[in-house]
């Protein structure tokens, strides 16, 4: 290969290059930069020259950029890699991943950077300090959707998953589309469903797979190929779904940054469901599955005026010494299954310790708070099965009301009229 013909080939190799290839000297000066410029930055290359590469890095890595270059022109580039966030004409940052190396132009020693958009990288960093944050699911799952890169392949990506609560949601990026090609409320066998449902996800190049229905939905929305790709942890499930522009890129062009979005999916599903453990374990009796003291007490400052009902087992201890604490753990479950069937919806049952219960009423009238104990004592009057064995227990309740706010003087009050009223019962017997 003659002279022309190499400089010709690196010439076309520099210039036809997606990544954005930048060359400045030991000052920042940029003296060359490629034509990837207008693609990555916005704008012709020749706008850049001249002009200091580090007043293109976000403010916030600025330092970080001054001091990388002053390592470069003392010790020459470090080898790796870096990630710079660099301005755009239209205002925004693209973040760059970023190689450093050494060039010349016959006279001066040059530095050069060649960049490419680190979206998955930067999707997945932001998304990690989201999870830590505490930041909500749905902003982590869309930032989670930066890391399919679509913005070059001028994709659409969205994600759908069903809350604890079983209520579908779904964030998407790139553009709207209806929400039936997302599987949002999808029929059984829907495409979606069923990849949910076998756990294996499915892809197309063009829409000739999909039912007709859908296909023209899908068609009126100018996509052309999808990748839906399901994700399931436990009994948490969700849907990465990508749709690619008609006549564009096949979903496959997405194999990297799927892999990588199913990932994190997952590590958020297990994440949320750790936390919604920890949460249940700190705020609930394991016995019985009610709120325990803190939720209730969490629950009691914050209520206006009502009722409390404070409840203790008559007669437990019998039960529990004649049949063991298997037995009493059961009775306790069954006791409290007929507290839940009493209550109205806006009041809170907990378990206080031991064989003590306490039912909050907010917004009850004291004729309220006297018909719901007259519902617990019948509720506790039919036999118990236990071991085997048909056992009765009573209860004694105690009832506190208040015009004002409630606090913890109105569990006080309702505990001290329990006291009073076991004690009448006791001496009745």
């Amino acid at each position: 290969m003659d002279q022309t013909a190499s400089d010709l080939l690196f010439r076309s190799i520099v210039q036809q290059s997606n990544d954005l290839v930048t060359v400045f000297d030991e000052q920042g000066n940029i003296v060359f930069i490629n034509a990837a410029a207008e693609r990555v930055l916005g704008a012709p290359a020749a706008t850049y020259l001249g002009l200091n590469i580090v007043d293109f890095v976000h403010p916030d890595e600025r330092e970080r950029a001054t001091l990388t270059l002053q390592v470069a022109r003392e010790f020459g580039p470090a080898p790796g890699t870096t990630h710079f966030r660099i301005a755009c004409t239209d205002g925004s940052f693209i973040a760059l991943e970023m190689s450093a190396g050494l060039a010349t132009d016959g006279v001066r020693r040059l530095l050069t950077i060649t960049g490419r958009p680190s979206e998955t990288r930067d999707g997945l960093e932001r998304a990690m300090m989201q999870l830590v944050d505490g930041s909500t699911i749905s902003d982590i799952m869309l930032t989670v959707c930066d890391t399919v890169s679509w913005r070059q392949m001028e994709s659409r990506v969205g994600i759908a998953w069903t809350t604890p609560d079983a209520h579908q949601q779904w964030v998407t990026q790139g553009g709207e589309l209806p929400p039936d090609l997302w599987g949002i409320d999808a029929d059984a066998d829907s495409i979606f469903a069923l990849a949910l449902a076998s756990g294996i996800g499915t892809q197309s190049a063009n829409l000739s797979s999909l039912p007709p229905q859908l296909r023209e939905i899908a068609e009126a929305a100018g996509v052309g190929g999808y990748w839906i790709e399901p994700v399931r942890v436990g009994d948490a499930s969700a849907l990465i779904v990508v749709w690619t522009v008609a006549g564009g890129f096949p979903p496959t062009v997405h194999v990297q940054g799927m892999q990588l979005a199913s990932n994190m999916v997952e590590i958020i599903l297990r994440w949320t469901d750790h936390l919604l453990r920890l949460d249940f374990a700190a705020n609930h009796d394991e016995l019985t599955r009610l709120p325990n003291r803190k939720p209730f007490f969490r629950a009691l400052n914050s209520a206006l005026h009502g009722a409390v009902l404070y409840c203790d087992l008559d007669d437990f201890k019998p039960v529990n010494d004649r049949f063991g604490h298997a037995a009493g753990d059961a009775l306790l479950r069954e006791v409290a299954d007929r507290l839940r069937s009493c209550v109205r919806g806006a009041d809170l049952v907990a378990r206080i310790g031991g064989d003590e219960f306490a039912i909050l009423c907010p917004w009850s009238s004291p004729a309220d708070a006297e018909l719901l104990a007259s519902r617990i004592r019948a509720a506790m009057r039919p036999p118990f099965a236990v071991d085997g064995a048909s056992v009765r227990i009573g209860i004694s309740i105690g009832v506190s009301y208040t015009a004002e706010r409630l606090d913890e003087a109105s569990v006080a009050e309702a505990d001290r009229m329990m006291r009073e009223a076991k004690a009448l019962r006791q001496a009745t017997r």
